[in-house]
């Protein structure tokens, strides 16, 4: 899977990001993801059209960044879901890659049980 890595911005907490993104980056590529870092700035949009990424894993510090504010204007029901699924597959790799180097065991259930707890919730 290819993952952008959105880092940096313009926040107080900007080298903060750069660092934790780095961290995030090598995480990534050791699960065996491409992985594109993405210094957020102006031209973000441009930036993630040129490299076209399936993902993107936000790690932005300070305001505008870990508030995770995401604008979904002009997107469809549809992409949202297939993006939200998207994002629990590499968060779920993460949490496996930290319990593999940790060697201890998540604190919630996997997603896709949460998923099926709620559809059988009704």
């Amino acid at each position: 899977m290819k993952v952008a890595v959105l880092k940096g911005g313009r926040s107080l907490e900007r080298n903060v990001s750069l660092r934790s993104g780095a961290r995030v980056e090598d995480a990534l590529q050791k699960l065996g993801h491409e992985v594109v870092p993405v210094d957020v700035g102006p031209d973000l949009v441009d930036q993630l059209q040129t490299v076209k990424p399936d993902v993107a894993f936000v790690a932005l510090h300070g305001r505008g960044g870990s508030e995770m504010r995401l604008n979904f204007s002009g997107v469809s029901d549809a992409d949202i879901r297939e993006g939200i699924r998207r994002i629990g597959k590499v968060v779920r790799e993460q949490v496996d890659l930290y319990s593999t180097l940790t060697g201890s065991k998540p604190a919630a259930p996997a997603a896709e049980n949460v998923v099926e707890l709620r559809r059988k919730a009704g």
